[in-house]
């Protein structure tokens, strides 16, 4: 479990990229944010489509977090889940060098989306006890 009772993080994407972890696209490059700070190797990561569905399409398990340089970035585009564009536009948006990246594993793709009642930022949205009891409300 990931620190002050923090489970996990909802990251927003686009379908393209729900679709290509599902597929052993293992990383994803994400927008700082404090909610990155309380997650850890083992919690979960769910995945937000934000384009299309506005639901949750996925999980996978927390494998790794760490940080990489903007160009060592472009390097690793096989293993990414997000399009070189996406990439490019996330580095020309970013005001450090360095970009926060999620190694996952085990990632599977939900039958049906998931209703999040909340809203998701760009930087993702920590997953507490109070986000799941109202994910399940949602969905029951």
């Amino acid at each position: 479990m990931g620190k002050n009772g923090v489970t996990g993080i909802i990251i927003p994407m686009g379908r393209e990229a729900v679709h290509n972890i599902v597929h052993h696209r293992v990383l994803y490059v994400g927008e700082k944010s404090d909610d990155w700070d309380l997650i850890e190797e083992g919690d979960r990561v769910f995945l937000y489509d934000s384009e299309v569905s506005k639901q949750l399409e996925g999980e996978a398990k927390i494998r790794r977090i760490y940080t990489e340089k903007g160009e060592d970035l472009l390097k690793n585009l096989d293993r990414l889940c997000q399009t070189e564009q996406e990439v490019r536009s996330h580095a020309a948006r970013a005001t450090e060098d360095e970009f926060p990246v999620i190694e996952v594993e085990g990632a599977v793709k939900y039958s049906r989306g998931i209703i999040c009642p909340f809203n998701v930022p760009p930087g993702g949205l920590k997953v507490t006890e109070e986000v799941s009891s109202g994910i399940f409300h949602a969905n029951s």
